[in-house]
């Protein structure tokens, strides 16, 4: 209830307590780390996320926490032996394998990360994220027409996921297709104005840059 609250200090000391009265409860450590990390102690988190899986190693959302955590320090093969743990405890869990594709695309390594969304999609079809990221993935290995049919069925489930959009239209600037950059970046802003200050910067949209459309898009209030 603290942790709901935001009185990570307080929820703190209650799961202390509770670890005080029964220290073999995997679950009060769990959810010991879980606070850590909301208070950035990432360290902490990363001791009490090890104490948890000591008393139950065969629980996978443990080991996929503790894969968070070494992905937010930048121990990234760390990240990659704890999301693999888990995933070998439970192989139908379609966040593992997206949290996996995430670390492997830090890493670099692409073909790695695109099987890793695609079995996260071949799990959980229907959430648009994934679809996103395999998007991500495929633009940055310079498969447009891949990373654009991506981005499509991102936004036909979820029409609001501006991140799409703007991927979309990054990935027809570099198709040189003018109009779907544009139509597609102009959505992308409506649905979150900050879009307009990234695509000032964006390197995608270097070839269609000084269009005057593009301009007076980015120079809007």
């Amino acid at each position: 209830v603290y942790n709901e609250q935001g009185k990570l200090e307080e929820a703190v000391a209650a799961y202390e307590r509770a670890i005080e009265l029964d220290p073999q409860y995997a679950v009060c450590h769990n959810n010991l780390g879980l606070v850590y990390k909301e208070q950035g102690k990432l360290e902490e988190a990363v001791a009490a996320y090890e104490r948890a899986i000591e008393l139950d190693s065969q629980n996978a959302l443990f080991h996929n926490h503790l894969g968070v955590v070494y992905s937010q320090q930048g121990k990234l093969e760390e990240a990659v032996a704890a999301y693999e743990r888990a995933l070998e405890l439970n192989p139908q869990d379609a966040v593992g394998h997206n949290l996996l594709g995430l670390v492997y695309s830090q890493q670099g390594k692409l073909e790695e990360a695109v099987a890793a969304y695609e079995r996260a999609i071949e799990l959980d079809p229907q959430y648009a994220f994934f679809h996103n990221l395999l998007g991500l993935v495929y633009s940055q290995q310079g498969k447009l027409e891949e990373a654009v049919a991506a981005f499509e069925r991102a936004i036909e489930l979820n029409p609001l996921l501006d991140s799409a959009w703007y991927y979309r239209a990054c990935a027809y600037a570099l198709q040189n297709n003018i109009y779907l950059a544009r139509e597609n970046l102009k959505q992308a802003i409506s649905l979150n104005p900050e879009y307009r200050k990234l695509a000032k910067t964006d390197r995608d949209f270097d070839s269609i840059r000084e269009n005057k459309w593009f301009q007076e898009l980015i120079q809007q209030n």
